[in-house]
């Protein structure tokens, strides 16, 4: 069975995280191309005749042709910008116009730059100050800082609008693209403009950049003696902390767990199945299966059991996809838990990354269907609970924020489960 990674994923573009092999498969040629119905003025059509186009034109030289034709006959300004240039955004543009007629999603383009922040975050850390920021607002306002990091040291507080990086304005960009001012080496000084609530003149503060690890979520024992940890993302430090989690609840006699994968948009299936291997003792974690193959299997790890018989409750919403709704899928079909929430994204497909060494970019193509222990096929349509409770995505966001998980009708109910009412 290859390696397999995947890349991570805002929800509010994808709404669910990527699995992928980071097996280096060879991309196949792709199909040569027919010749261009239409031809250029001064150009007879009898230069062209006996010209076979699938046999005699290869695709890159129709793609070097049309390039030229552009960089010679364009009547108007070639694209700009300010990591690429103009044949780069346009040889970009191509290739994502190639992976789009394939109808499939989930297989994509990746530029250098887009390639690197995938490959740091399935390593689970960067270089920058430790700030979640709203990635659905016009603003770039900070939800959250982590940790004992750079932003939380210096003073920055979720609900802060960050207006300038350095001398740079941000408030016509997208979140993304400030991201990309704020991040930065180690050991380099960004100093941002911030305009808080109650507060009438802006606010500068000068945060000194380090690694950060991602934040995969928060652990707390709630009323009666539940222990209750969440997962945000599956990166290669998850499997770690989920096994510290455990530990800590463990280690104060909590009843049960619930395990929190809402708005978990997926990451590498080795992580997932390291982590659902705490709670499933034996038999498949999941089946994987290529084009024309047969499914295989890949079996719960022994070693990583952890969690004894606890009683476990993993709660889901609709933004739980690809590496959650494996962890889900193996609990709920091994009959190790229950599910509480709504129905998961259903993203049961797996990409292979393909890496371009020219210029570090990379091709992320799907290249496997995955099935859950019981071989349900859930692409499209996802996991259903066991428990459905409605919630919101605003209100799940406000309770998170708040910190009062008692309140949420989710936790409660999987309190209530686990706590036999």
């Amino acid at each position: 069975m290859t390696r397999i990674v995947r890349t991570a994923c805002v929800a509010a573009t994808l709404a669910g995280g990527l699995v992928m092999g980071a097996r280096m498969a060879p991309v196949p040629s792709p199909p040569r191309l027919a010749s261009v119905a239409l031809l250029p003025e001064g150009i007879p059509a009898s230069s062209f005749r006996g010209v076979d186009p699938d046999r005699d034109m290869p695709p890159v030289d129709t793609y070097q042709d049309a390039l030229a034709a552009i960089h010679s006959r364009f009547y108007g300004a070639l694209p700009k910008d300010p990591d690429y240039t103009a044949d780069q955004v346009l040889t970009y543009a191509a290739i994502r116009g190639l992976l789009g007629s394939l109808g499939d999603r989930y297989t994509r383009f990746l530029t250098p730059g887009e390639y690197k922040e995938m490959m740091d975050e399935n390593r689970g850390e960067f270089s920058g100050i430790g700030a979640h920021l709203d990635a659905r607002s016009r603003e770039v306002i900070v939800v959250d800082t982590l940790d004992g990091s750079p932003a939380r040291k210096a003073g920055i507080k979720p609900g802060d609008r960050i207006v300038k990086v350095d001398s740079t304005s941000v408030t016509s960009l997208s979140v993304d693209e400030a991201v990309k001012l704020i991040r930065g080496e180690r050991g380099t000084t960004v100093r941002l403009t911030i305009r808080r609530k109650g507060v009438a003149k802006p606010m500068v503060f000068n945060v000194v950049r380090d690694i950060v690890e991602f934040d995969t979520g928060k652990t707390a024992v709630l009323p009666g003696g539940i222990g209750y940890m969440s997962l945000n993302s599956f990166n290669d430090q998850s499997d770690r902390r989920v096994g510290q989690s455990l530990a800590t609840l463990e280690s104060k006699n909590v009843k049960g767990i619930i395990f929190d994968l809402r708005s978990n948009p997926g990451g590498l299936l080795e992580q997932a199945v390291a982590i659902a291997s705490r709670f499933v003792s034996k038999g498949p974690i999941v089946w994987i299966k290529e084009r024309g193959g047969k499914p295989e299997s890949m079996d719960a790890q022994a070693v990583k059991r952890s969690a004894g018989k606890l009683p476990i409750v993993v709660l889901v919403n609709k933004y739980s996809a690809s590496a959650s709704e494996i962890v889900a899928g193996a609990i709920k079909d091994t009959h190790r838990g229950k599910l509480v929430g709504s129905t998961t994204w259903g993203k049961g497909l797996v990409q292979t990354i393909n890496p371009i060494a020219t210029d570090n970019s990379a091709v992320l193509i799907t290249t496997h269907r995955y099935y859950t222990p019981a071989m349900v096929d859930i692409n499209k349509k996802g996991i259903e609970p066991d428990v459905k409770v409605p919630l919101s995505e605003e209100d799940l966001a406000r309770y998170r924020q708040s910190g009062q998980l008692m309140k949420d009708p989710q936790v409660k109910k999987a309190v209530a489960i686990l706590s036999g009412k």
